[in-house]
Order: structure tokens, then C-alpha cells, then sequence
């Protein structure tokens, strides 16, 4: 009976094992880093194998974890920041929503972001982050959906006795619908994500007043707040969520215009400046739609900068990022843009950081960025509550812009006072023919023609003095 069970516990740990080594491979992650890098990604302690196969772990062992990991993250972070040189705006992807930080995990991280988003009840660091970094802006999260989520203050049903319950069962009406009449919905068992109607006027005053009401009880000393999940196509509730197609609106036209009105009436109630996160495709199918949300609104939030997934599978075509880096060039002045890429799948995996996409997703961001520009970049590794990896190429000083990006031979290249940024945003590797003398970021000289490979990006230093 002993030799059944040890024989049929190892046959289980084998499968464990083989499943485990299937997922990973099926994910299509890109593992072997090709790029220069002056940065060395510390590694991540294992996941114990029981929390991967068999459940979550407990609150408290997964705050302990949070911690773990987040210990050895801003330990990558310098202890002088390069804020007041560097033409790049780095941003949070969204601190600490589901732990409590320690006052030194955000007296490390403060001084080297632009901005910073988290989520109310986080509100009382504020005060810590402006005293290390004055000329920080730090903006609240607050989701466009009526999540189950009570007290939380993270969204319009969770900030007082009018809940996401509330709505559902006191004002159906404020829901959008599908086809037979029934509310959009996600989730299950009673915990269920409902999604007001952007051209209902109840429910338009129903979330300025909620969302002025978070913005109070977390303290009212936020630059923002930024709108979550703004949806641009019918659909997308469907494709997100599995909730269903709202059958209110006819076509997505007519949709669009609908949370147009919307954005106006939270805007115009709102107790501070509103950004608004919306579907990065909406840039290349309806860029005027764009346009007006950012005239309306203090800025806009756009999520898949580059990547739209971190695998193999999900790079950004040329011509999109192209329609991307045009209109950023336009940024208007005074407005805000967040650029965000997923650099790491969404799991344990993701947090271990890829240097690859990482260094592509940011060279390609320096093609726009500036210091009179208001565009603020992060990435995101697997999970936004965890501070991510900090290279050290984001504070060389590579001077301020000469130009603005420009094409040769497929390829983008943008000169700054101390280096020139070149970018592969193609499937295929591409040589740049140049007659100055360059340098990689570990001092070695670079020979003309320089073969760069698909979907990468590389800093060509022409001044040696800002690797010392």
C-alpha cells in the first residue's frame, strides 16, 4: 500500500511538473534577451509549487510575497535620480492596490517617477511622495464599471451606501443592455460587474457625485484622477468582459457619442482634472473621437504602447505605432498622455521582467518624448501593484531632442545632444549604414552597417562621458 501511494505521489508530481513545463511553453514568451544592457534583472524567489497548482495563497503569505518581491525590485532603483536631466516622463503603472506599502518602500520609489497613479485609500502617502519629489503628479484611480466591490472607493459602487447592489436594484434603468432587455454583466455567484449607460443623465450625476465623494474621504490632495475602462466599441464589453453587446445604441457612432456626453458631464462636475483610459485602437479607426476625449478631458490613457501582449505574438505593426507616434508629436500642451506597454504576461512569470521588450517598448517611446511634453511611459510586469524593475538606461543623459524621429531604411532614428536613438519596429532584422562615431551602452564601438534585429531598439552613444 506504502509503494501505491509514494508511486502514484510521484507519477502526480511528474504531470505537475510536465503541465507546468507546457504552460510555460504555450505562453510564447521570449526568454533569451538579445539586447546591450548596461541592467542585470535580479531573479525572483520561486513561487512555491503548491500556490501554482492548487490555490491562492493566504493573506497573509501573500502579502509577505508582495513584499518579497517588491524588496528586491526597488532594490534596481539608483539612489540619485535623473529627473531634473532625462527628457523621459516615467509614470506608476498603479502602487500598492492590494497591499499595504511601508513608508521606506515609498521613500524609495519617489523620487524617480513623473507621476504616479493609486488607487483612494492609498492617499495618505501623498503628502511622503511630494515632500521627496515636489513636482510629482499623482493622480487617483477610479473604474467606469459598477464593480461588487463596497468601501473600496476604487469606483462609483464602492463609495458609499449607493453600491453596485444599489444600482442593479433601485435603477435598472442606468444599465446598459443586451438584446432581451437584460443588464450587461460579468462574474458569478453574487458578485457580479454591472455597466452604467453613458447617455443616461440619472446616471451621469449619479457618478460625478460619487466619484467627487471618493475623491474627498481619500484626502482631496490628488493632481487627478484617471477613468478606468472607458470602452470605445460595443463589443468590447463582449471581448473583456463576456458580458454581452449593448443594444442601446445602434452603432458604435452612435455609442461614442454617447460617452462623449458623458465625459463632459463628469468633467464639468468633477471636484479635479479627469483623464480618461480608453482603447489604444481608437487611434488608428477614429483618431478625431481622440482628439475630442483630450480636448474635453485633461489627458488620455492608452494602454498597449508598442506591445499588445508580452509574447511573441503580440507586437504592434508598424503602421500602428507609426499612427501612434504621429499624434503623440501633437500632444497639445498642458495635456496628459499615459503610455503604458505589457512587458510580462499576466502571472507569476510576467514579474521576473523581460529586458527585451522593456528596452524596445522605451527606445521607441524616446522617438516622442520631451521635456515640454507631457507623455508619461510605464511598463507593466504581470502585475501593476508591484513596482517594476528599474534600468539603468532610463537615467543616462542622453541630452535633450535635436529633432524628431525620422524613417531610414525601415527603420526609426531620433538624435539627442549625447546619443541617438534607432528602432527595428518590424518583423524583419534591417541594417542602418551611419559614419559617426558610435558607441553601445557598455562603451564598446559600433561598426557601420549596424544589423539590428526585428522588434528591438538601440542606443547609439556618441558622447562616452555619460556611461561613467
Amino acid at each position: 500500500m506504502a509503494k501505491k501511494t509514494l508511486f502514484f505521489s510521484s507519477l502526480l508530481a511528474i504531470l505537475l511538473v510536465i503541465l507546468y513545463l507546457i504552460i510555460n511553453f504555450r505562453s510564447g514568451s521570449i526568454e533569451t534577451p538579445r539586447a546591450t544592457t548596461l541592467t542585470r534583472l535580479p531573479d525572483l524567489p520561486e513561487l512555491p509549487l503548491k500556490y501554482r497548482f492548487f490555490g491562492n495563497p493566504s493573506s497573509e503569505e501573500k502579502n509577505r510575497i508582495y513584499h518579497e518581491i517588491t524588496a528586491i525590485k526597488i532594490g534596481t532603483y539608483p539612489e540619485n535620480s535623473s529627473l531634473n536631466y532625462r527628457p523621459a516622463k516615467h509614470r506608476t503603472t498603479g502602487l500598492f492596490s492590494a497591499f499595504e506599502p511601508t513608508e521606506n518602500e515609498i521613500k524609495k520609489i519617489a523620487p524617480h517617477y513623473d507621476l504616479f497613479l493609486m488607487i483612494a485609500k492609498r492617499g495618505k502617502w501623498i503628502p511622503t511622495i511630494k515632500k521627496l519629489n515636489p513636482k510629482a503628479k499623482i493622480l487617483m484611480y477610479f473604474d467606469s464599471t459598477l464593480r461588487p466591490w463596497p468601501d473600496t472607493l476604487t469606483g462609483p459602487g464602492s463609495v458609499n451606501e449607493k453600491t453596485t447592489a444599489w444600482v442593479w436594484a433601485n435603477h435598472p434603468e442606468w444599465l446598459l443592455k443586451n438584446g432581451a432587455g437584460e443588464p450587461l454583466k460579468s462574474g458569478g455567484g453574487n458578485e457580479f460587474t454591472y455597466f452604467g449607460d453613458p447617455g443616461n443623465k440619472e446616471f451621469q450625476e449619479y457618478y460625478a457625485n460619487q466619484l467627487n465623494e471618493a475623491f474627498g474621504k481619500s484626502g482631496g490632495e490628488w493632481d487627478g484622477i484617471l477613468l478606468d475602462d472607458f470602452y470605445v466599441q460595443k463589443t468590447s464589453y463582449d471581448s473583456f468582459w463576456s458580458a454581452g453587446i449593448p443594444e442601446q445604441y445602434q452603432t458604435d457612432e452612435e455609442f461614442r457619442a454617447a460617452q462623449l456626453e458623458f465625459i463632459k458631464t463628469v468633467v464639468s462636475k468633477a471636484n479635479t482634472a479627469i483623464i480618461v483610459n480608453t482603447e489604444p485602437a481608437i487611434i488608428e479607426t477614429d483618431p478625431d473621437f481622440y482628439k475630442k476625449v483630450k480636448e474635453i478631458a485633461k489627458g488620455i490613457e492608452t494602454e498597449v504602447f508598442v506591445m499588445h501582449s508580452a509574447d511573441k505574438y503580440g507586437y504592434t505593426h508598424k503602421e500602428q505605432i507609426k499612427a501612434y507616434l504621429e499624434l503623440l508629436k501633437e500632444n497639445p500642451k498642458g495635456k496628459i498622455h499615459l503610455l503604458n506597454t505589457p512587458t510580462g504576461l499576466p502571472n507569476y512569470e510576467g514579474l521576473k521582467g523581460n529586458t527585451d521588450l522593456t528596452l524596445y517598448a522605451y527606445y521607441t517611446y524616446l522617438l516622442v518624448a520631451a521635456p515640454e511634453r507631457e507623455i508619461y511611459w510605464t511598463f507593466k510586469e504581470g502585475d501593476s501593484d508591484i513596482p517594476h524593475f528599474w534600468f539603468k538606461e532610463f537615467d543616462l543623459n542622453i541630452g535633450a531632442p535635436l529633432e524628431e524621429f525620422s524613417e531610414s531604411n525601415e527603420l526609426w532614428k531620433r538624435d539627442f545632444q549625447n546619443a541617438r536613438v534607432l528602432v527595428n519596429p518590424t518583423p524583419d532584422r534591417h541594417e542602418y549604414i551611419f559614419s559617426e562615431n558610435f558607441y553601445n551602452v557598455l562603451g564598446q564601438k559600433l561598426e557601420s552597417p549596424l544589423s539590428l534585429d526585428a522588434h528591438s531598439g538601440i542606443l547609439l552613444v556618441r558622447n562616452l562621458d555619460i556611461l561613467k
